[in-house]
């Protein structure tokens, strides 16, 4: 009787394949985590730089004097006024950016873009004071997610 040390071929390529299929399957679970982990964080930099906006357009209309653009009913991508002190604020939604006036600087980063801005001007009606209605859209620039925004900053006399 021979003496049997090691193993046959077919228990190697056995041992082999269930490696692989072991390994394959641990590499598919670690991408997938890699892959929710830069979604997420696309979607936490949209909502970012969305509450960013908003908060710079509500702080371009405190102290608004005259709301010269848009026009009282006419929404449009341009937001123009001119506030108390004088000084005169110009937003723009000019894609993929949301600009503001004096400087044609972006707002937003270069990681996401923003569409579909309108301003509509809100006449005041009865009691209530004339408003400035703002809405917006965010697109990151990897993944197609994107969020809507929109805010109403009432102008006080």
């Amino acid at each position: 009787m021979k003496n049997q040390q090691g193993f046959t071929l077919i228990e190697t390529l056995l041992y082999i394949a269930l490696f692989t299929i072991i390994m394959g399957g641990a590499f598919i679970a670690t991408l997938q985590i890699i892959e929710a982990s830069g979604s997420v964080q696309e979607k936490a930099l949209i909502e970012e730089e969305g509450h960013f906006l908003v908060s710079k357009i509500n702080w371009a209309l405190t102290g608004a004097d005259v709301v010269n653009l848009p026009s009282p009913g006419i929404p449009g991508a341009t937001l123009d006024i001119d506030k108390f002190d004088g000084s005169n604020v110009t937003l723009d939604g000019i894609n993929p950016n949301l600009l503001i006036q004096p400087g044609n600087t972006p707002l937003n980063s270069e990681n996401v873009s923003v569409q579909n801005v309108t301003f509509t001007y809100i006449d005041p009606i009865g009691t209530k004071p004339a408003a400035v209605q703002a809405t917006f859209r965010i697109s990151g620039k990897l993944t197609a997610k994107f969020q809507d925004f929109s805010t109403t900053k009432y102008l006080r006399r």
